[in-house]
């Protein structure tokens, strides 16, 4: 009850900010996380020192401030984002280059859209729908918090987001919803079981993820697009779609996925500071019985 009362005073509060307050009060919370609490900083600045290993200690401290810069903002906007009109989120996500899914070959499939943790992922639930012919489904982990995971999917899903929890998952999979469906995935999760992922080097770092993407692909022949984001400025992102695979049942074991880490690891190393740094990506190690994959590029 005290953390939702808390996030609902927060919630107030951004609502009714201008961005350029928002930002001034963002510098202000990039203080208290990077120099007072210090949180994950020795994490965060092993996983940019591990996973680019030519970089100098000037390049890791450059990184890690930068990140933690963009951190605060996500943290701000995501919930700021909640709250604006239709318009503005439409101004402040836009696609850029090809529209994959107006395809004749992919306009009337449901298809299945593998995004990852880099730019700010909130505003996808609220600008998806603007941009794509199918209606987007974003399939997710609910909050622990009950009332705060009703406050968020009521908001998250107010411009046309299905909102699909994965352990309800199973059946919306092949629901009739009237017009094709695009699934999306944030595939970049860390895997709870390391002896159920696919292991793939990724950032110079053996790294599980999770199956469920390629698995579901596969089983109902869903071709496969990815959706990367760009973040242009404070507040203002880009999208991207191209496709992944087809016809994902002619695929070998992983291949899907490692088409996905290949893409993901090049937009990361394009402009490392953007993507989820302090999360424990890492945790778990490679069983030793199996093999590593390499991502395709």
């Amino acid at each position: 009850m005290i953390a939702y009362f808390f996030f609902r005073f927060f919630d107030f509060l951004l609502k009714w900010m201008p961005w350029s307050a928002l930002y001034g009060l963002s510098n202000f919370v990039y203080f208290i996380l990077f120099r007072v609490l210090r949180y994950r900083v020795d994490l965060v600045r092993t996983h940019f020192s591990t996973c680019f290993p030519n970089s100098d200690e000037q390049w890791v401290n450059q990184m890690t401030k930068t990140y933690y810069h963009y951190l605060s903002d996500i943290l701000l906007e995501s919930i700021k984002a909640l709250h604006i009109p239709a318009s503005e989120i439409q101004d402040r996500y836009k696609l850029v280059g090809e529209d994959v899914l107006r395809r004749p070959e992919l306009a009337n499939r449901n298809v299945i859209l593998v995004g990852s943790h880099y730019g700010n992922w909130e505003f996808m639930t609220r600008g998806l729908p603007y941009l794509i012919p199918h209606e987007p489904a974003g399939v997710y982990r609910p909050l622990s918090n009950k009332r705060i995971e009703a406050y968020m999917a009521k908001h998250r899903s107010k411009d046309g987001m299905w909102l699909v929890p994965t352990e309800k998952s199973k059946p919306a999979w092949t629901e009739d919803r009237g017009k094709p469906v695009a699934y999306a995935l944030l595939a970049d999760q860390n895997p709870s079981n390391p002896r159920k992922s696919y292991w793939i080097e990724f950032l110079n770092r053996e790294t599980g993820f999770t199956p469920g993407a390629e698995v579901y692909a596969k089983r109902f022949d869903y071709p496969v697009v990815l959706m990367l984001m760009n973040r242009v400025k404070r507040g203002h992102y880009e999208v991207s779609f191209e496709l992944l695979e087809m016809n994902p049942k002619e695929t070998e074991f992983g291949e899907i996925m490692q088409k996905y880490v290949g893409a993901l690891e090049k937009r990361i190393q394009n402009d490392p500071p953007y993507w989820l740094w302090s999360h424990r990506r890492w945790k778990h190690k490679m069983p030793e019985d199996f093999t590593l994959m390499k991502s395709i590029k």
